[in-house]
């Protein structure tokens, strides 16, 4: 059974994004033009490539920023109004990436890829295995920019035309909108200049519900860079329907080491003793109203511990990372401990997104697998079916809005389950058709216990990672501490907490 839910938030509005390839902000002179831009423009949010500075502190008081200057001094940085709160934030030790979740469920993600054809393999390989790093969070809009170093349309470029296939995939799975296209489908325009070559290379890619909500798109020439701006104006006046939180499920990497399943024995042998008379008198009401939820108390109290630990100790790194750089000077163990650093963050980018791997669901999984573009589109596309975007009313007609869709579904259950007669003579005759039968042997099997082994064996039967209810506890966890909850005073009151089709498997069955 899937469950819809479907909540009414008015979302705080962001007007204006721009992105602009600064080529440098040591200049004092360029840095006052930057924040005379910014004011004169009223822009909310700005993605800014090739910044080789730290500390953007000349900017007015309103505007708050991240940056990311990475190994080479040619990195991004986000700047954004300080009214707009920060959920979390991600950058990539190479500075070619950084992303910004904001309290609103706004995601804004600012590239800078390598350029060039020589780098053209590098920059397909950033987009597959590392950008997929940067989208995995459950966003309400997606603002996707920068400097992208290459283009989809053999419009957008003078000279030879060539692909970004990797590029186009995301672009495409994702069902981004890019949104100078769409306000100016036929107009030619670039924002990137050399000798007779040009070529629209700063762009910004929205998905398709924000799509709705551009009405202006320009490309402004700017006196302090080589390359124009490029500016997106979004306007959202209204309510947005906006889906609401999805049941908790278990990760089993919360007990996938020998001293995490050795603490939560603990735990769970602990509170056995504690409450065993309770235990004794109602099994199933034990089960159900005291070990699951103390299962689902622990497990949450431990991922929240984690997540913390994981967040600070990458924001540790980072910070190592930018001394270092001031330390470069220093000669060749200066890069050994950054590289070193380096292998450290990369890792944990790699255990995060085996999290996406996971919630993805792939069919097949090799040894060793890592989570790449693939796996973030599929997780995507499994999010976006969960939830009710539109309805068809019984005349036919299409409705897509949040009241109109909540009041055709409860007509349309009060409907399906009202009362109505039945026909008694209908439904013997229904049933005198019917002739398969259970032997007395098979009826006097079903009427026993199910024991231990049953059980087991049920269990074996069934697929690791999913949950055989709301309550988010996953198979893998019944199997991983079978050991502990095989105890006979309350196996009778199990299976009602597992799915029907554990016992598809049970010879009982």
């Amino acid at each position: 059974m899937t469950t819809f839910f479907v909540f009414i938030t008015m979302v705080v509005i962001v007007n204006k994004v721009a992105t602009l390839n600064v080529n440098c902000l040591q200049n004092k002179n360029k840095q006052n033009m930057l924040r005379t831009f910014l004011f004169l423009n009223s822009v909310d949010i700005m993605l800014l490539q090739e910044v080789n500075v730290d500390n953007l502190d000349f900017l007015d008081t309103q505007y708050a920023y991240i940056t990311n200057p990475g190994d080479a001094q040619r990195g991004t940085a986000i700047i954004y109004r300080s009214s707009l709160e920060i959920e979390q934030y991600d950058t990539h030790s190479s500075g070619r990436a950084i992303s910004v979740l904001f309290t609103n469920g706004t995601l804004v993600v600012n590239l800078y890829l390598p350029s060039g054809t020589n780098k053209r393999t590098e920059r397909e390989n950033f987009i597959i295995t590392e950008l997929p790093f940067f989208l995995r969070y459950h966003y309400k809009t997606l603002i996707l920019g920068g400097d992208f170093n290459c283009v989809l349309h053999p419009t957008d470029q003078t000279g030879v035309y060539q692909t970004a296939p990797a590029l186009n995939q995301l672009v495409e799975e994702l069902n981004l909108k890019d949104a100078w296209k769409l306000l100016h489908p036929t107009t030619v325009q670039f924002t990137f200049f050399r000798g007779e070559s040009a070529s629209r290379l700063d762009r910004i890619y929205v998905d398709k519900d924000t799509s709705n909500a551009i009405y202006d798109a320009t490309v402004m020439p700017i006196a302090f860079s080589d390359h124009e701006c490029f500016t997106m104006t979004l306007r959202i006046k209204e309510k947005l329907a906006t889906t609401g939180r999805s049941y908790w499920k278990l990760n089993p990497s919360l007990y996938s080491k020998e001293d995490d399943q050795n603490d939560f024995s603990t735990y769970l042998s602990d509170l056995i003793n504690k409450k065993r008379p309770l235990q004794a008198n109602s099994p199933f009401k034990y089960w159900i109203n005291t070990v699951k939820p103390a299962i689902q108390s622990y497990f949450k109290r431990v991922g929240s511990i984690k997540s913390r630990e994981q967040r600070a100790t990458l924001s540790f790194y980072y910070e190592v990372i930018n001394e270092l750089h001031g330390e470069i000077q220093k000669g060749e163990k200066v890069y050994e401990e950054m590289n070193k650093i380096k292998q450290k963050i990369f890792q944990f980018h790699e255990h995060i997104m085996q999290g996406v791997m996971i919630r993805c669901r792939p069919k097949s999984k090799m040894d060793n697998e890592k989570g790449t573009l693939f796996h973030v589109v599929k997780e995507k596309k499994r999010g976006y079916q969960k939830y009710i975007h539109h309805l068809r009313t019984n005349d036919n007609q299409q409705i897509s809005t949040t009241s109109d869709c909540l009041h055709e579904a409860t007509r349309h259950f009060q409907e399906l389950f009202n009362e109505y007669p039945i026909s008694s003579e209908m439904c013997n005759s229904l049933l005198q058709n019917v002739n398969r039968h259970i032997s007395l042997e098979d009826q006097q099997l079903l009427q026993q216990p199910i024991d231990e082994e049953e059980l087991r064996q049920a269990l074996l039967g069934t697929r690791t990672n999913t949950s055989p209810g709301n309550d988010g506890i996953t198979y893998d966890f019944y199997k991983t501490f079978w050991d502990i909850l095989k105890i006979p005073s309350w196996q009778p009151s199990m299976p009602f907490s597992l799915h029907k089709k554990s016992f598809i498997t049970l010879e009982k069955a």
